[in-house]
């Protein structure tokens, strides 16, 4: 029986934050629901399992794997057609992820990081190491999480020189990340716990337990919002409101 990821094309109408827009599943469909009620819903064979997806001005781009290769799509959010596909690896992995900024697409799959046009152009191949599992991109750095033995890592990229300037130390099975209310945010799920990075100094400042099972991040209305057992809101201290 299939999962199926739900592309809904109202985040795209109300706007994605920067860099944002993870999913995970495992399947070979992708489906598109219409943001307005009798619009229908349109299957879309992508021929591998989408790792992870998100949302521009250009389309909406997914990061597929399948046991011969990683290849990110660019879709028409409109139609759903398939407007690029871009090879990354020849082998596929079921972590990843995806962000869009000013017009870039950064890819994280395997040990790598890539760099590519709207239009699905590979530009650049940054080496991380380890497992990436997410990342976040913004005009002054681009971060990602990596799984490496008992610790993590996250990883900072200078989008100016597409190199590795920083690698700071993270807890185990380090995921979501985000930069958000002057700090950087990772989610940890072993332990459970969300860690606040100083990108002045590429220094982890607070270690937080705000919920059970801490997975997903996402800014909104002042807040950093932790994804768990419950849904928690954070200040730019880190302190539940």
């Amino acid at each position: 029986m299939a999962w199926r990821l739900v592309l809904l094309l109202v985040a795209m109408t109300v706007g994605l934050a920067a860099g944002s827009g993870v999913a995970t599943s495992r399947t070979d469909n992708a489906s598109r629901m219409g943001a307005s009620p009798g619009l229908g819903r349109t299957t879309i064979r992508l021929h591998g399992a989408p790792v992870a997806v998100a949302a521009g001005k250009e389309g909406v781009f997914v990061l597929v794997a399948s046991i011969r290769s990683e290849r990110l799509l660019r879709l028409d959010p409109v139609t759903g057609t398939v407007r690029s596909t871009t090879a990354l690896a020849r082998v596929g992995s079921d972590y990843g992820g995806v962000a869009v900024h000013a017009g870039t697409v950064w890819a994280a799959a395997g040990s790598r990081l890539f760099r590519i046009t709207a239009r699905g152009r590979l530009v650049a191949t940054i080496d991380v190491g380890g497992v990436a599992a997410s990342v976040f991109a913004s005009s002054s750095a681009v971060w990602v999480t990596r799984a490496t033995g008992k610790l993590g890592e996250l990883v900072r990229v200078d989008p100016r020189s597409n190199r590795v300037v920083a690698r700071i130390r993270m807890g185990g099975g380090p995921d979501s990340v985000v930069a958000a209310l002057g700090s950087v945010w990772v989610a940890n799920t072993s332990p459970a716990s969300v860690m606040r990075i100083d990108p002045e100094t590429n220094r982890v400042v607070a270690r937080l337990w705000p919920t059970d099972l801490a997975s997903a991040l996402a800014p909104a209305h002042g807040l950093l919002w932790v994804a768990g057992e419950r849904l928690v809101g954070l200040d730019a201290k880190g302190r539940i409101v």
